[in-house]
């Protein structure tokens, strides 16, 4: 059957399968025991730890995921009193609110609408309804979801919800609640005034999500006495986001969010001016003690930013000047606790601070009483890594070995941390217990970096790796600068003499001979034994040289990376717009170069771009497709040549372009495309029901495959790997063999989005997580995909980042690409040698 036969049997098949309904199954819960802490450095948490708390007693409370089963209000009461006596308990269904001195707990449940307290005996409850929903977090513990802390003050218990705050007076056992905004906030703070009497609220409210997201409002009010009170906000901060808030003798400063670092281009930036710090007095009369110059206790500072505050009212400011009393100390960072006490650390390093927002962490600092320290997070200190800081000499007692680890969950007195690379409320948050002072028992793998110009790099069929790296002393560092063409042979990168002077590089595309194929803004060039063959136009380039590039680019290039150079069975070269953005797909037959828009237009496409192509079965067809749902008008189509011209008929669609390029290709040469189950709403808008996976081998017939993940990896066994599944199962592989389900694991902190398998050897698979390098093997020939985990690996350099593009080097390398405005960071990962048998 060739491609004109095909329309019949197409429709009867795209029919049968829209009538499919996707299922789904939930995850399962794991039984509630606390993991078991080793006394070591570094130590990975299970994956079911969303979140560790620590208790005035000292006691670690376990918060397990419950993303997939939410249990009722009931059901969270009772495994609350299950655990609350054990020595280190186990909550699921809600996260800890505030710990009172005497014993009891406050939790809030998973939905938000619950704030319950328990001491052993007894309950207390309080519920909100509609939108509003309770958001403080719990002091000396990571920010959840930016919002302020809960807090004591004075025998009251102080509680924020979406628009108001909520207080019980642990006396009378009574409940009151203020409300503050009209709008359900973004950012909500609560501090204790210096003496301890009274408390500033500050909500930031976004007025309308959907229309202007940036459009805000700023709520201010003062207790006194037992009495709210508004305060009036400054006109000019009136619709500004805030970071903090901090209370003085005689009135608070307001530290606008600085907002310059949201546009990309510099006359954007230029156009929003620079944030700073407002003073809010509470008596007029009373004058502004507290005005610039900014004092705090016996030390005056000038230029003073607020960068941090803690649950207990402490409050953390970067100054460029400080001094105390006419002396000039130089710059430094001011803390200030809520009983007036006032420390300042000097140096540059905590001069340079800036506030932190969600981009940064956003976990705020963490006390560690025991040895007078602050655990920092990311960025505080001008560091890209957290660091534990003296409070007395302003030293650094340790970093973080990963820099990747930058929300801090909660800290021991010894100095035990516990953190993630980001809030609990993300799916990937995996927690390492980092112990400074504990036995180092990692096993590091070597980890080489360089940073290539933007996308511009490859693998060549021989394990060699090829980049394009940026001109230094170009001062612009424009996407367009000089660069030159480096190759790394396993030992060292070289300039490759072939290319030099070669300038302007944007794609590197290897062949399946060790042909290399430099594009360019103004002209490209061909590597093939040796020679350069360079043309200023790509087109005429490959029609010179029809049958290297047929030979060269069969079935895609040779890391699998297809979609853009590709040749078909009789030697035609399909081109595919991904080299040359807003331009046609063209196929050169012979010595003609056809157009196939009109083709493609006839067939069904709204306009004839299509990004991806891949040979199919035998070579004879192509498998098109433009990498869009079906439901928002995307189009995918199967392309023969008959005759000199161009045949299209539809063909399952395709939207998930990470997984199919590269990936999708089995060792039968079986096409995987995965596509998702979906519906569009309109405004850009769409629901993903579940994803489905077509393994397509060129008969018109393809099996469908639902309820799967997405095509991840191949192995060198010939099996595929589909994870990274919508709706469920993150963390699960499942393997396939032949088509059919053959085995599934799982790999350890895989829940992020980017985390990408690679096979070095039959029965070999390694994968990089957020946690380190894991390594699986299967180990009996009998059951070729009956993998297991055999070791888990750290790396000596931090990887950034969840990686463009993960590959395998023949040379021992898995090979990670991030990307970036005009450089990716380009790692090289050299993997364990096997073992000898």
């Amino acid at each position: 059957m060739n491609i004109t036969q095909a329309g019949k049997l197409i429709a009867l098949w795209c029919a049968l399968w829209m009538c499919s309904p996707p299922s789904l199954a939930e995850d399962a819960i794991d039984h509630l025991e606390p993991p078991v802490l080793r006394d070591v450095m570094w130590q990975v948490l299970p994956d079911n730890i969303r979140s560790v708390y620590v208790g005035p007693d000292g006691r670690l409370w376990w918060q397990i995921d419950h993303r997939r089963e939410e249990p009722e209000i009931g059901k969270i009461r009772e495994i609350i009193e299950r655990q609350f006596g054990n020595e280190s308990p186990v909550i699921y269904g809600a996260r800890i609110a505030l710990f009172e001195p005497g014993g009891r707990t406050w939790f809030i449940d998973h939905s938000g609408k619950h704030l319950i307290a328990y001491d052993g005996k007894r309950w207390i409850e309080r519920q909100v309804t509609g939108f509003n929903s309770f958001c403080g977090s719990c002091p000396n513990h990571g920010r959840y979801e930016r919002k302020g802390y809960n807090l004591i003050l004075r025998r009251e218990a102080f509680f924020l919800d979406s628009y108001g705050v909520h207080c019980f007076d642990l006396d009378k056992q009574t409940w009151s609640y203020q409300p503050m905004s009209a709008y359900k906030c973004m950012r909500a703070y609560l501090v204790p005034e210096p003496d301890g009497r009274g408390l500033i609220a500050c909500f930031n409210g976004v007025v309308n999500t959907r229309a202007n997201p940036t459009e805000c409002i700023v709520e201010l009010w003062r207790l006194r006495e037992g009495n709210w009170t508004p305060l009036d906000v400054p006109q000019e901060i009136l619709n500004s986001r805030i970071a903090g808030i901090t209370p003085v003798k005689n009135g608070v400063w307001i530290d606008e969010q600085d907002r310059r670092s949201e546009y990309h281009r510099p006359e954007d930036r230029k156009k929003v001016p620079p944030a700073r710090l407002w003073f809010v007095a509470f008596d007029a009369e009373a004058g502004q003690d507290d005005n610039p110059p900014f004092a705090l206790g016996p030390y005056k500072a000038k230029d003073a930013v607020l960068i941090e505050y803690d649950g207990s009212g402490t409050t953390y400011f970067a100054a460029k000047q400080i001094f105390r009393e006419e002396e000039l100390l130089g710059p430094g960072m001011l803390i200030r606790r809520v009983d007036g006490q006032v420390t300042a650390l000097l140096g540059e390093r905590f001069a340079g601070c800036t506030h932190q927002d969600y981009r940064c962490g956003g976990s705020g600092p963490l006390a560690v009483a025991g040895r007078n320290a602050l655990w920092t997070p990311y960025k505080m200190l001008s560091s890209k890594a957290a660091l534990m800081v003296s409070l007395e000499t302003g030293d650094v007692m340790a970093t973080m070995p990963d820099q990747n680890f930058i929300w801090l969950h909660s800290a021991l007195d010894d100095g035990t941390v516990f953190v993630s690379i980001s809030e609990p409320g993300q799916a990937y948050s995996t927690i390492i217990v980092y112990k400074p002072d504990a036995p180092d028992t990692r096993v590091l793998l070597e980890v080489r970096k360089i940073e290539a110009k933007r996308r511009v790099f490859c693998v060549a069929s021989d394990g060699a790796l090829w980049a394009a790296v940026l001109d230094p002393a170009d001062p612009t560092r424009g996407s367009r600068q000089e660069s030159m063409i480096l190759r790394f042979n396993g030992k060292a990168w070289q300039p490759v003499e072939a290319f030099r002077g070669w300038t302007d590089t944007t794609r590197l595309i290897p062949g399946r001979n060790g042909e290399i194929l430099a594009i360019g803004t103004y002209r490209s060039a061909f590597l093939m034994d040796g020679l350069l063959y360079p043309e200023n136009s790509l087109e005429t380039l490959i029609a010179l040289h029809h049958k290297k590039f047929a030979s060269a680019f069969f079935m895609g290039s040779s890391t699998g990376r297809q979609g853009k150079v590709v040749a078909d069975k009789a030697g035609n070269i399909w081109l595919s717009p991904y080299l040359r953005p807003r331009r046609p797909l063209k196929v050169l037959i012979g010595d003609t170069w056809l157009d196939a828009t009109a083709s493609l237009c006839k067939a069904g496409s709204r306009d004839g771009r299509k990004i991806f192509i891949a040979t199919i079965g035998d070579g004879s067809m192509v498998y098109v497709t433009d990498i869009t749902a079906a439901c928002r008008g995307g189009t995918s189509f199967y392309g023969e040549v008959v005759d000199g011209d161009l045949i299209f008929v539809p063909a399952p669609a395709c939207d998930q372009g990470k997984s199919i390029r590269g990936r999708a290709r089995d060792h039968n040469n079986t096409l995987w495309v995965p596509a998702s189950i979906a519906t569009y709403e309109g405004d850009g808008w769409m629901t993903i029901h579940g994803q489905e996976v077509h393994l397509i081998t060129g008969d018109f017939a393809p099996k469908r495959l639902t309820d799967v993940g997405r095509p991840i990896l191949c192995d060198k066994s010939g099996n595929m790997w589909l994870g990274q599944q919508f709706g469920k199962k993150r963390d699960v592989c499942d393997i396939y063999t032949n088509g059919k389900l053959a085995h599934s694991l799982v790999i350890p902190s895989s829940r992020h989005p980017r985390t990408w398998p690679i096979s070095d050897r039959p029965g070999s698979v390694f994968a990089r997580t957020v946690t380190g390098i894991y390594h699986f093997t299967a180990d009996n020939p009998a059951e070729p995909a009956k993998y297991t985990l055999k070791k888990r690996y750290d790396l000596t350099d931090s990887v950034e980042g969840g990686g463009y593009w993960t590959g395998y080097s023949s040379l021992g390398y898995m090979v990670i690409c991030l990307d970036g405005n005009n450089i990716s960071p380009f790692y090289l990962i050299k993997l364990p040698e096997p073992e000898k048998k």
